[in-house]
């Protein structure tokens, strides 16, 4: 009779003590490739972790998400990198680890098949009760300027809210969004004229899962192809044994202001194969797409894609596309051009080096929003193409130092472009406890002689609650083709302060001094996770 109690009393109290403490383990990880889109991590096994689940990495003795696993394999994982995370290759990663209930109540107890019973109803309801999940954020943000000279100070606000809904009201239904609202205070009646002025929506999709396929509808990024960048549309994908094919239909974003353009009607057909030697993947996809311009045929082009682990310590990530037909100024064109390709490999043989190179010949980027200033702008510029090489090293175990070169060199340019530069950061500095980093570039290119170095800051307090930075970055860049030059003094003061579990204030001053002209830049950001 006892014992029949123990176990009942065990069952019912079971439930309550789940839902209200969760006992976890913390499984290691380390970083084994980054893309630009997401980032792997390999682990012993992956026995425990689920999809959804969050990878947590470690600052300052204290456990910060990072990462939303998306895809599992025997050894390893994939996902999203939440938004303020920077991670490096190598970098550890830990997954908490639920102990399982039905071992803990068959450790405790011999159940009859009654009891086993009871516990797979109550696995299935929680099953159903966590097949939901919502992941969120709400910003606002306000920008002011001013200056000593003539020109208007303004004020600009920008909303900005992003969801990732998996499995709504526990169906197979999933939606994601990324969208903002931004406007200068005099340009409000413009905005009330065009609503797209200042509407930007770079993702709003959903998509409806069944058992080996499924169909997004929306504007989305395919990552079988996700250099080709969003498309409003459908895109129907089905998979079977480690293959996947997939069609999008639909047309490209205007790219005026990136709203919805009908008239840029595209199609395209793929096809992706994933595979894994010893438990290290390698994936290849191969597309082609067809691009109209006022229903008329513009562009027929092939897309590649490859990513890999299979090297011991190195990570590779290509793509490419090839034009099989163009018009151009009117004329039609039948061809076979290699017209864009980017190559990245990493290899880290130990955690203490790092060694990475790219060459990048994909078209210049067009920055819808940007609050870059203009040194950093042209630096952005010279730097994004061409081939490049980067070191970094861990000789201490708060002490990093980096290196990097870039060489461009394009028809028509009078010299090619050659620019290097490096980084030393500390992230505990005795006695003042705080993290430091000093960097330089060296800018060489066809209409640009240039340095720009930089000083930054930082230190945490009350338990990292609050946080201040102060930098310097000191712009000295000449103009060769027009004799003129860019001398700036810019100071910032920023800091960070977390006023409730998810609820962040950020502050930043940044103001550009040059010889005879003050520009002021003044940001405050409240954002909301949920």
């Amino acid at each position: 009779m006892t014992k029949n109690f123990s176990k009942l009393f065990f069952l019912i109290l079971c439930p309550i003590i789940m839902f209200g403490q969760t006992n976890h383990t913390l499984k290691k990880g380390h970083v084994s490739y980054l893309s630009s889109q997401n980032v792997y991590v390999k682990f012993d096994g992956t026995d425990g972790i689920s999809k959804g689940d969050t990878l947590f990495m470690e600052f300052n003795s204290s456990l910060k998400a990072g990462v939303v696993v998306e895809n599992l394999s025997s050894r390893s994982c994939s996902g999203k990198i939440l938004e303020g995370i920077t991670l490096k290759i190598d970098d550890v990663l830990f997954a908490k680890i639920s102990e399982d209930v039905e071992t803990v109540l068959e450790t405790k107890f011999k159940l009859t098949q009654k009891d086993s019973l009871q516990i797979s109803n109550f696995k299935k309801v929680r099953s159903t009760e966590s097949n939901s999940k919502f992941r969120g954020k709400f910003g606002i943000a306000s920008y002011t300027n001013m200056a000593n000279y003539k020109i208007r100070a303004t004020q600009r606000w920008r909303y900005k809210l992003s969801y990732d809904w998996e499995n709504i009201a526990n169906s197979n239904f999933s939606s994601e969004a990324y969208f903002t609202f931004r406007y200068s205070t005099y340009q409000w009646q413009d905005v009330k004229s065009n609503l797209g002025k200042a509407l930007k929506i770079y993702t709003l999709s959903f998509k409806y899962d069944m058992e080996n396929h499924n169909l997004i509808f929306g504007r989305m990024i395919n990552r079988n192809v996700n250099n080709i960048g969003a498309f409003d549309g459908i895109s129907y994908n089905y998979n079977f044994d480690n293959n996947e094919v997939g069609m999008i239909i639909g047309s490209r974003p205007n790219p005026s202001d990136y709203g919805l353009n009908f008239k840029m009607f595209q199609t395209g057909l793929y096809y992706a194969r994933t595979d894994t030697l010893n438990s290290r993947p390698a994936q290849s996809s191969v597309a082609i797409f067809e691009q109209t311009n006022n229903f008329n045929t513009d562009r027929r082009f092939i897309y590649l894609q490859h990513s890999n682990f299979l090297l011991e310590n190195t990570s590779i990530f290509a793509s490419s596309e090839l034009d099989l037909y163009k018009r151009r100024k009117g004329l039609v064109e039948n061809t076979f051009d290699l017209t864009s390709i980017f190559l990245s490999v990493r290899y880290s043989p130990i955690r203490l080096v790092s060694v990475s190179a790219s060459y990048d010949a994909r078209k210049n980027v067009i920055y819808y929003e940007t609050y870059k200033n203009l040194a950093d702008s042209l630096l952005d510029a010279e730097t994004r193409q061409g081939l490049k090489f980067r070191v970094t090293l861990r000789p201490l175990n708060k002490l990093m130092i980096s290196g990097n070169v870039n060489y461009r060199f394009l028809s028509g340019d009078p010299r090619p472009s050659k620019n290097y530069g490096g980084n030393i950061s500390y992230s505990r500095v005795p006695y003042i406890n705080s993290s430091t980093s000093f960097s330089f570039y060296t800018l060489k290119s066809n209409y640009l002689d240039g340095l720009i170095w930089s000083l930054r800051l930082r230190k945490y307090f009350f338990d990292n609650l609050l946080s201040v930075g102060i930098s310097y970055k000191n712009v000295a860049y000449k103009f060769v083709n027009v004799n003129s030059e860019l001398n700036q003094d810019i100071l910032s003061f920023e800091t960070s302060i977390r006023l409730f579990e998810s609820l962040y204030c950020n502050m930043n001053y940044e103001g550009i001094f040059d010889r005879t002209k003050t520009f002021n830049r003044i940001y405050v950001n409240l954002s909301q996770r949920f």
